[in-house]
């Protein structure tokens, strides 16, 4: 019943179904015609077998069925020909799912949402820290937990994972007003494998120490600022750097491709003195 409350709204988009459930997963999506086109994968012999004379029974539904060893799975999700929003819904064994899986899971942008049914909290968890980090990443919208097998070491959960959005943090102000200090916290604070911090000055500052002159530095620096946009490992980056030319911000976004833009303004202290104190401080120590 959660499987199939939390995969109704995606009406009239693809259905990907993955496991020992997908008789049930899907005729019961397609009796109540939710889905345009819907797709299943599994490796057991005995599951395809059911599933071919199920289908079978229900050609004018528009399902596409495939039999295939676990391995193989992955590269099958990553081929499917999808062109809108595809909700997932899948079981696993008490092993897990494998990377491979979870990585055309990821890839494949057109997955909005994935329902997740797992017999083992062990794998569970070692599969949601890849769903949960680096690029492409998913989100948990909604857990739940069931006791189906008392006297044992298994708990049936069920979590439902959406697309986390991808976020591009610009701090704008002058130097010595804490962007460095936000973006030091920001690290500090969030789940290791989600947000990333690069810092300008800090790359300039060693580009210098290790002998480069201005002008190298500042050529290195704009190289390394560029492929941080290019090739951030998470969904979530800190760009710390002054941020206050509007062709630079535009060129960061064209870069990164944010989902979310985020502008994050740094007022210098009211005190003149005091602002221009540090200003001028910062500046010497680049």
């Amino acid at each position: 019943e959660k499987m199939f409350e939390w995969t109704s709204p995606f009406e009239g988009g693809a259905l990907l179904t993955l496991g020992r459930d997908i008789n049930a997963l899907v005729l019961s999506f397609n009796k109540e015609g939710q889905f345009a086109q819907t797709y299943s994968f599994t490796h057991c012999p005995l599951v395809h077998k059911d599933a071919v004379l199920n289908f079978a029974r229900h050609s004018s539904w528009n399902i596409r069925h495939a039999h295939c060893p676990k391995e193989e799975i992955g590269a099958g999700v990553a081929a499917l020909p999808t062109a809108g929003p595809v909700a997932v819904a899948l079981t696993s064994g008490r092993h897990g799912l494998m990377e491979s899986l979870i990585e055309a899971f990821k890839a494949k942008t057109d997955i909005v949402q994935i329902v997740y049914n797992s017999c083992n909290p062990v794998s569970l968890k070692r599969d949601m820290l890849k769903f949960l980090t680096g690029p492409r990443t998913f989100m948990i919208q909604d857990f739940h937990s069931f006791d189906f097998f008392p006297g044992t070491r298994y708990v049936s959960s069920i979590t439902r994972l959406v697309r986390r959005r991808r976020a591009l943090l610009l701090p704008v102000g002058p130097a010595g007003v804490g962007k460095s200090y936000l973006g030091a916290k920001l690290l500090k604070v969030l789940p290791e494998g989600t947000f990333s911090h690069f810092e300008r000055d800090k790359v300039f500052a060693e580009c210098r120490e290790g002998g480069a002159s201005l002008k190298v530095a500042s050529q290195t620096t704009h190289k390394a600022l560029t492929d941080a946009l290019r090739d951030c490992p998470t969904d979530l980056l800190y760009m710390d750097s002054t941020n206050g030319s509007r062709e630079a911000r535009q060129l960061y976004a064209s870069l990164f491709q944010p989902d979310v833009l985020i502008y994050i303004v740094f007022q210098p202290p009211d005190d003149p003195e005091e602002a221009a104190s540090r200003l001028t401080d910062r500046t010497m120590l680049r």
